[in-house]
């Protein structure tokens, strides 16, 4: 579609936000879901930030930084909760 919606666990709140001219960029980051991790280390610099518990469950938490300029001057980076017991 034409919106992306990006959840904050902390503020426990998801926000809708209109893509515009950024659809290509979406399109570019979400290239990465499902790849290996050697194809995700090729387009994002990874760094393991710890675990955190959201809503009681441990995560492990990963910050994606694109290496792409134009993505970057637009995405700073992606933080991803990665839930500890199903590896998801």
């Amino acid at each position: 579609g034409d919106a992306a919606v990006v959840y904050e666990p902390k503020n426990k709140q998801a926000n809708e936000y209109l893509l515009g001219k950024r659809k290509n960029l979406v399109e570019y980051l979400a290239t990465g879901m499902g790849q290996s991790a050697a194809k995700l280390r090729e387009q994002f610099h990874i760094t393991y930030q710890g675990v955190e518990a959201i809503r009681g469950a441990q995560c492990s938490v990963l910050v994606f930084v694109p290496k792409n300029q134009s993505a970057a001057a637009s995405v700073k980076s992606i933080t991803i909760w990665f839930k500890k017991l199903s590896g998801y």
